[in-house]
């Protein structure tokens, strides 16, 4: 972790509990970390467990190390056995054709350049149907 996550002040529990909390943050970050480099296991279950020991200072009361080691090993078994580059290649090459592409392409053409179709939602939010955030919504109806 770096300096300024470990100034932070603790992590509230939210209701599922700490080990879902641990659970959720470790994996979150292990989606994206193990592309940089394809580590082996050990050095992946390291990566983790360092991970997950960070992350467990900052709860008002830290699990158990033993209850941090288990989870640690279980997202690192589980990303090491189903992320690797052919997975992660096949992936991209599913989600990425350049028809997938282009059609993100003028979703974000159409509400950058003010080009916004009127949209009403069933739960009133239409930024979720643009795929833009709350503020972005807010900001591009402000310039009307």
């Amino acid at each position: 972790l770096t300096p300024e996550k470990a100034k932070e002040k603790p992590i509230e529990d939210y209701g599922l509990g700490r080990n879902c909390m641990l659970f959720d943050q470790l994996r979150a970050w292990a989606y994206k970390a193990i592309r940089q480099g394809w580590p082996t296991y050990e050095q992946w279950l390291n990566a983790c467990l360092d991970r997950a020991t960070g992350y467990n200072v900052n709860f008002t009361t830290p699990l158990d190390i033993s209850e941090v080691k288990h989870t640690a090993k279980s997202v690192a078994k589980w990303t090491h056995r189903n992320f690797n580059r052919g997975t992660f290649d096949d992936y991209v090459a599913r989600t990425h054709t350049s028809e997938i592409q282009a059609i993100r392409g003028r979703k974000g053409g159409l509400v950058g350049k003010g080009g916004r179709p009127a949209i009403i939602t069933v739960n009133g939010n239409p930024w979720d149907e643009l795929g833009i955030s709350r503020a972005t919504w807010y900001r591009l109806q402000n310039r009307k």
